[in-house]
Formats: C-alpha cells, structure tokens, sequence
C-alpha cells in the first residue's frame, strides 16, 4: 500500500483491511446468503459458517501459536 498512488485507495484500504480482519466480511457474506438466497443460501450459509469457525481457530488460535514472528514484520 505503501507504494501506492492513489488517495482514494489509500483512504479505503484501511476500512477494508478492518472489516476483512476476524473474518467479517466472510460472516457478512453467509447473512447475506442465508436471508437474500432462498433455500440454497440458507443452505450455503449453513455449511459455511462452521468452515469459517473452524479455519478462524486453526490460523488463529494454533498456526500463529506455531510460528513465532515479529508483528508487524520489520521490513
């Protein structure tokens, strides 16, 4: 991001980066499924929201337990 030039990616990248941190945009996503896609999205929705749960778990409670690094990377 550093490297870009635009101002308006500048200013919209950060609201990005928080809603995509916790997975939120993915459980937004299944709501959106489960209440605007009929019996398939309800069903879609109901299959992903444990997947999301349990990918959450495993990066974030065990393979970032595994790896130690410096956050943020000095780079």
């Amino acid at each position: 991001m550093a490297a870009w030039e635009s101002p308006a990616a500048r200013r919209m990248l950060p609201a990005v980066e928080e809603a995509a941190e916790h997975t939120k945009l993915w459980r937004a996503a299944a709501l959106l499924m489960a209440a605007a896609g009929g019996r398939r999205g309800r069903k879609a929705a109901a299959a992903g929201a444990p997947a999301i749960a349990v990918a959450e778990v495993l990066s974030n409670g065990v393979a970032k337990q595994l790896v130690e690094r410096r956050r943020p990377p000095t780079e």
